[in-house]
């Protein structure tokens, strides 16, 4: 798992533990001991969702509610997305929801809030937003939620063949194919790559990926093949095979989404990562 998604998750983790403690202390009341009923609150603003939640988020609203904790979330996500990466946030919404942004729903509105807080940080041209929208809770009416969720995803040139990333590099294929039909530019990127190979006991990790056209397991299968692919390329260029694993993940971990051609065209992909 490379370093930037570790640092989004952990940023994430600890932002749902200080969401659940204060949602089972500050709402429910089960800090220990007898249970006991927390009067209803009615305010989303209440200080102690603004003390230990980063950034919620209150019912029919749009309007972030940070706390100082906001900062060190802000920072972390800044650190993370990388040269040729983008943050995609992804602000939630519900039917029942009263919808009076300018948005076409509450999920957009609430991620460009959330843009908009991370300008000062952030470079906006590297941060994207999306809505989802979510099964309608009670829970949600009376007490303020999580309304956001962030992913660091790769920047995809338009007739991109190759993206290096800082802990990996994509390789794109042409729909159905397991063959980069190798260009002169991949070619000399793997030229180059088993140059500097050679030369260490570095290994290699090549996993390869398909859009959702078609049924699991032929993608999985055919996202091996990509992978092997590859292997076999840099083997005939010197590299032992005992240093190289491929392997699959399918149609199951898709970069962008899989309804349009340009989404699908980024899942088409091999991602190459050297280990020390």
């Amino acid at each position: 798992m490379s370093k930037k998604v570790i640092l989004v998750l952990v940023a994430f983790a600890i932002w749902s533990v200080v969401s659940w403690q204060w949602y089972t202390c500050g709402v429910k009341g089960f800090c220990g001991g007898d249970a006991v009923a927390a009067p209803a609150n009615n305010s989303m603003t209440s200080p102690a969702a603004e003390a230990q939640n980063p950034l919620l988020f209150s019912w029919s609203n749009s309007e972030p509610i940070t706390s100082s904790r906001f900062s060190a979330l802000r920072d972390s996500l800044s650190n993370v997305v990388g040269a040729n990466e983008a943050l995609t946030i992804t602000g939630y919404y519900t039917e029942a929801e009263e919808n009076t942004s300018d948005f076409a729903n509450l999920g957009l509105a609430r991620a460009q809030q959330v843009k908009e807080l991370l300008a000062n940080q952030m470079d906006t041209s590297q941060i994207t937003t999306t809505s989802e929208v979510l099964a309608s809770d009670v829970s949600m009416q009376n007490a303020p939620f999580e309304g956001v969720e962030f992913s660091v995803n790769p920047v995809i040139p338009e007739g991109a063949e190759i993206v290096e990333l800082d802990d990996r590099t994509i390789i794109y294929f042409p729909f159905g194919s397991s063959n980069p039909e190798l260009s002169e530019t991949i070619n000399q990127y793997l030229t180059q790559l088993a140059e500097r190979l050679e030369g260490s006991d570095q290994t290699v990790v090549i996993t390869g990926h398909t859009d959702d056209v078609g049924d699991e397991q032929p993608n999985q299968e055919l996202g091996l093949k990509r992978a092997n692919i590859v292997k076999d390329i840099l083997a005939k260029r010197g590299i032992s095979a005992e240093r190289i694993t491929a392997n699959s993940a399918g149609e199951t971990q898709p970069i962008a989404t899989n309804d349009t051609e340009v989404g699908r065209k980024k899942n088409r992909r091999i991602e190459l990562m050297v280990n020390n």
